[in-house]
């Protein structure tokens, strides 16, 4: 959290959220994998990984960065927190695991319809005096026996000033994925096995907040980042 404090990352909202990237070698059929078959004639096959699935990326085996990024209206994109497990393994139980690292005065978590979690909601938010001192913003329908808090959030959501709040997913940390795949050339995985993957996914996370302090340190623009990672 050392950017928070320095004042480089405008983290007052965050979002959180889950990208999946292809294991190497072949594919193992979601079928025999629940069965415990490998079948005779497959090698190759990083039996760690896991499928995963996503509207924006259909079905893919293999592993998934799971990060809280800083989510401002007008700022660079910076992440503040990660975790990497295998696609198959669901968001909210990543990042139940994540909550008590946010810091508290971080009033805004922006997140999908995959964090929908009554408990992970309550963690999440925190009450100050008869109001919420941090709230989590997410897509959810009503139905007929709705109850009455979560016809709330749907207000909440459905109104101008949360639809406003929510495009910043968007505009944050969906559009930061795709360019940290870019940028480190990571849009499949390098090496086989959960251990291995973990660590180097967290790595570039790290080496992609180490260039967004070096440039803060010698005055440069903060997303001038490409430039150094060609002259690697």
């Amino acid at each position: 959290m050392k950017l928070i404090r320095a004042g480089i990352a405008d983290a007052s909202a965050v979002a959180v959220d889950k990208t999946m990237c292809e294991a190497v070698g072949k594919q193992w059929h979601m079928r025999d994998r629940k069965r415990g078959v490998l079948p005779d004639g497959l090698r190759n096959v990083d039996v760690e990984s896991g499928w995963g699935c996503s509207r924006y990326q259909g079905w893919v085996q293999g592993y998934a960065w799971h990060v809280v990024c800083s989510a401002p209206a007008n700022h660079l994109t910076i992440p503040l927190l990660a975790e990497v497990e295998p696609n198959n393994v669901q968001e909210n139980r990543v990042f139940v695991r994540m909550i008590a690292q946010i810091p508290r005065a971080r009033r805004r978590v922006l997140a999908d319809e995959g964090y929908d979690d009554n408990e992970l909601i309550r963690q999440v938010e925190q009450k100050v005096g008869s109001g919420f001192g941090r709230r989590m913003l997410l897509p959810m329908k009503v139905y007929k026996y709705t109850p009455d808090g979560r016809r709330e959030y749907a207000l909440w959501f459905k109104s101008e000033a949360g639809q406003k709040l929510f495009r910043r997913r968007k505009t944050t940390i969906e559009r930061w994925f795709g360019r940290l795949k870019d940028l480190f050339d990571y849009k499949r995985c390098w090496m086989k096995g959960l251990k291995n993957n973990r660590a180097l996914m967290l790595l570039i996370l790290l080496a992609y907040q180490l260039l967004i302090y070096y440039n803060w340190n010698r005055g440069a623009k903060l997303a001038r980042v490409k430039e150094i990672l060609d002259g690697i």
